[in-house]
């Protein structure tokens, strides 16, 4: 495949660069297979035998960690040069990723057999393994948080997400209170502990519903005044306290779609009021997360000012699934979204887990977003709104073959099935490996029109 005019020379060896990092990392790991073996170490438990094994291990987790970050930087085509935003993200990463790597050598070590014996023979040792679960939980926490803000310093702003995209907006709106938000939980100790575990691993409503609500068009919000880095999500657009009304009305008024997040406060009641004026109603959605107990005062003002919601019923599912879905997810619904009809009158979906794979994988690092997808698809469809799309991401196709292609992921990423099926069979050889090497290659060539064009000629062909 040709090289794209449209990229930069940095772009191309930013991508490439990656992909051999990335490589590197693993002919290292595979190379030192031996030496980084837990069970050698704990053999020899010696600072002189175990020096070696954790310099081998730094070196390929940095290597690798490098490879990811400059392949990602490549394939949005961002500079790590020019780009200083690119460049603490980039620094951020690479220092989440040695806060974690403790956290591995701690799995690999009680993971290895002999540990066990060791602490047999030795009481204190299992009291000392112990202990050091605390600094362990830490470390997770500190580094996925510094993983987490990585990703913000990348964030595109609203003013460049609305330049490159000439869809009309999907403006969100929301209480600044609920931005930090990763689970909807009630109020209590135990859950306000819960939720902090939480945000150290699982996506935002907020990012599931900007994934969902991209569909429509590119998603932004008003930014929290005075917070350092914007939230994962909706793109970020900061203005005045004196300006933020002038600002929505001007969004709302050449808006595609608001979508709402359900709330108390007298500024989010002012938006909602004034989004059923300036949009058709047909294109104003509420998101109502969490037990409905702790939005009842929402429910009881929202019944006053636009009447009860009529209930759309839900399929239920089969006697099996539904025994699946409720031993998995005993909160299986996780809240309601609430749309209009052309005449105003409202209608109330429930937010209930799917039975399906992407559900129960999902589930594991967002305990929204199945949820999410399941309820938003049945009221996009009430109210004409595309769902369905062809769209995928570059970054993921290039990952999927790189590190996949033995098993064709990227072909079935892309909808070509029957070839992901052919390297399925013929697995056992290193064809399908090889093949996948020089489709990442290929694909981190094209810059994102070829790519979606690619895609859509994909599309076309008989499965």
């Amino acid at each position: 495949m040709d090289n794209s005019p449209g990229l930069s020379r940095e772009t191309i060896w930013l991508r490439l660069g990656g992909l051999a990092c990335i490589g590197a990392s693993l002919i290292l790991f595979a190379y030192f297979e031996d030496v980084l073996d837990p069970r050698r170490w704990l053999a020899d438990p010696t600072a002189s035998s175990a020096l070696w094994p954790l310099v081998c291990f730094v070196i390929s987790a940095n290597v690798l960690v490098i490879g990811i970050t400059l392949l990602l930087a490549g394939l949005r085509e961002l500079s790590l040069v020019s780009n200083r935003q690119a460049r603490k993200a980039a620094l951020v990463r690479l220092a989440g990723a040695n806060l974690l790597l403790p956290c591995f050598l701690f799995a690999m070590l009680t993971d290895g057999g002999n540990l066990d014996e060791l602490m047999e023979a030795n009481p204190a040792l299992e009291v000392i393994v112990f202990l050091s679960l605390v600094p362990f939980v830490y470390l997770a926490g500190t580094s996925v948080l510094h993983l987490r803000s990585s990703w913000k310093y990348e964030a595109p702003s609203a003013e460049e997400l609305l330049r490159n995209d000439p869809r009309p907006p999907v403006v969100y709106l929301r209480s600044f209170a609920i931005d930090d938000e990763i689970v909807s939980t009630d109020t209590g100790r135990y859950t306000r502990l819960l939720t902090k575990l939480h945000y150290t691993a699982m996506a935002s409503p907020e990012q599931e519903l900007a994934w969902i609500m991209a569909r429509v068009g590119p998603v932004v919000a008003i930014g929290k005044p005075g917070e350092p880095l914007p939230q994962l999500g909706a793109a970020r657009l900061y203005v005045a306290d004196d300006q933020w009304q002038d600002t929505i009305d001007a969004l709302m008024t050449r808006s595609a779609l608001v979508v709402v997040r359900a709330g108390n406060t007298p500024n989010l009641w002012w938006e909602i009021e004034r989004a059923m004026t300036r949009q058709r109603p047909e294109r104003v959605i509420i998101v109502v997360l969490g037990p409905e107990k702790r939005w009842s005062d929402f429910h009881r003002r929202f019944n006053e000012a636009f009447g009860v919601p009529r209930v759309v019923p839900v399929t239920p599912p089969s006697p099996f699934a539904g025994l699946v879905l409720r031993w998995l997810f005993p909160g299986r619904t996780q809240g309601t979204a609430i749309y209009f009809d052309a005449s105003r009158t409202p209608y109330q979906q429930s937010l209930t887990h799917p039975f399906t794979w992407t559900a129960f994988v999902t589930n594991i690092y967002s305990p929204h977003g199945a949820a999410l997808r399941g309820g938003m698809e049945p009221v996009f469809t009430a109210l004409g709104l595309p769902w369905k799309t062809s769209k995928r991401s570059l970054s993921v196709a290039v990952l999927l073959a790189f590190l996949g292609g033995s098993l064709g992921l990227h072909h079935f990423y892309l909808g070509h099935r029957q070839r992901g099926v052919w390297c399925c069979v013929f697995i056992w050889t290193a064809i399908p490996m090889l093949l996948g090497v020089v489709d990442a290659v290929r694909l981190s060539l094209l810059d994102e029109a070829q790519f979606q064009a690619r895609v859509r000629s994909l599309s076309a062909i008989p499965r």
